[in-house]
């Protein structure tokens, strides 16, 4: 791929590289040579952030976008939301897909509720593996 990601012990995200569509989730369109700190903040069920900080589980990775599983079981996803591989509403104008997204948004829907135990990305589009509760 174009870009890296890591999670440290303490469930801190570092990103670098190529970010063309936002994939590094640094807030702005820049290429990174060195690993940079990504913040994965609460949020609510409307996608307001709270401010307060996540720590990251693990994450995934594809050419233009990038997922992180918080500790919250929440799907964070961030990067070019084209084919609706970010799992989010993104519009622009009137087309219902097609903008970037430079920072981490929760991922709501069918995942709402659920507790996410592992991601995957691939090129034009994202997984999310669900625990299932058989009591």
């Amino acid at each position: 791929g174009y870009h890296s990601l890591a999670v440290t012990e303490d469930g801190t995200l570092y990103s670098w590289g190529l970010n063309n569509h936002g994939q590094l989730g640094h807030k702005e369109r820049a290429l990174s040579k060195v690993p940079a700190a990504v913040t994965v903040t609460l949020a609510t069920q409307d996608n307001k952030q709270t401010g307060r900080r996540l720590r990251v589980r693990s994450v995934a990775a594809s050419s233009w976008h990038s997922l992180a599983l918080a500790e919250n079981n929440a799907v964070y996803a961030f990067g070019r939301c084209l084919f609706g591989q970010l799992g989010l509403r993104c519009k622009v104008g009137d087309k219902d897909e097609g903008q970037d997204v430079f920072v981490p948004e929760r991922v709501m829907g069918a995942l709402e509720g659920k507790k996410v135990v592992a991601i995957a990305a691939g090129a034009s589009h994202s997984l999310a593996v669900v625990a299932v509760n058989r009591d």
